[in-house]
């Protein structure tokens, strides 16, 4: 271990030290994104919300979000409370099987909303490029909530597969309390277990870490495609809307699509450097583990990135309250205009046409 009292190890130390800071980043982005997320959720599911494919998208990117971001709020938590404290057993047997749950939800559900959000521009751009000729499956609620179902029961299944190969084994040293604990009987001891990966383990770390990062890039390199023909697609709206005599639904149209491409773009940031990253990391992580500066730089990048995801998923809220008269109308009948509820349906049934 350096010693960073040594000049020559005084700039890995500083490093290292700057680098551990990214966990709390993540950590406090986590925080406000689920913060928000609740009464995100809270509003997408108002009954005048619930009128079109696009918001029973973002219902399920909303849940997806939620829980990938308690998941991910509980695995620090654990990792700066409760695993430094020596008063507390965390390698207990059920703590090991709530991780295995903690571990598959987080996973899937990330990937589970980086699908979502693919879904829901090509499903925009489909809609406006065939200008009301779309097939009617398209737009409907249940279309976006099949869909939500579908990605969920998928990525969950090869989430558990890969989790399949490992097992809980009880460590042959037993837990005992730190000196400074109190309230324990003499000679207390406590089993202490371990996640080992089974001998005939099919799904590897290595080739869940290759797939998990091929369908990363997939998913990036997709969005930047429908994002630029949605954006071909908006700036047809609005000419169109320019030149109509009747403009409402042409506007409310336009609005949609280009709140919709503004998320696209935040998408786009927030996927293809987690795939990069696990690409990276299957091709050269055992050469960088030999150095220890490369090592430390490597692995608290992929805290960054996994704050990419945070900040994406703190972002829906705001773009939606910026961008969508539909949004900010519900919240307004939530708080203090009731009144307008007419108005508000009416105008929830032109939104998304």
């Amino acid at each position: 271990m350096a010693d960073c009292s040594d000049l020559a190890f005084k700039s890995f130390c500083d490093l290292a030290n700057f680098v551990k800071h990214t966990e709390k980043v993540e950590f406090v982005v986590a925080i406000l994104a689920l913060l928000m997320n609740i009464p995100h959720l809270f509003i997408l599911t108002r009954t005048s919300m619930r009128t079109h494919s696009t918001n029973s998208l973002m219902i399920g990117i909303s849940i997806a979000d939620l829980i990938s971001l308690f998941m991910m709020i509980n695995n620090r938590a654990q990792l700066y409370w409760l695993s430094p404290n020596t008063c507390f057993n965390s390698y207990t047997y059920p703590l090991n099987v709530a991780r295995f749950v903690q571990d598959v939800s987080w996973e899937s559900m990330m990937r589970v909303s980086f699908y979502l959000g693919l879904c829901l521009a090509l499903i925009r751009c489909i809609i406006m490029k065939m200008s009301g000729n779309a097939p009617d499956i398209l737009s409907t609620t249940r279309n976006g909530y099949f869909l939500t179902l579908f990605f969920i029961f998928v990525n969950t299944l090869i989430s558990c597969f890969y989790y399949y190969g490992f097992r809980v084994i009880k460590y042959k040293e037993p837990w005992t309390p730190g000196v400074n604990c109190t309230g324990f009987p003499a000679k207390y001891r406590e089993p202490y277990f371990y996640r080992a990966p089974k001998k005939n383990q099919l799904f590897t770390s290595e080739r869940y870490e290759i797939f998990t990062g091929c369908s990363d890039i997939l998913i990036a390199a997709l969005y930047p495609i429908f994002g630029l023909l949605l954006m071909l697609e908006v700036l047809k709206s609005a000419k169109v809307a320019a030149t109509m005599l009747s403009k409402k639904d042409a506007v409310e149209r336009y609005h949609t699509s280009r709140m919709i491409l503004v998320m696209t773009i935040f998408y786009i940031f927030a996927s293809f450097p987690t795939g990069a990253y696990k690409i990276v990391n299957f091709f050269f992580y055992e050469s960088w583990r030999k150095d220890g500066y490369f090592y430390v730089v490597f692995t608290y990048t992929g805290k960054i990135f996994t704050s990419l995801f945070c900040g994406n998923a703190l972002s829906h809220c705001l773009i939606n309250l910026s961008m969508s008269r539909n949004y900010r109308n519900a919240v307004m009948e939530l708080g203090c205009c009731p009144k307008r509820k007419a108005e508000v349906t009416m105008d929830s049934k032109s939104v998304n046409s």
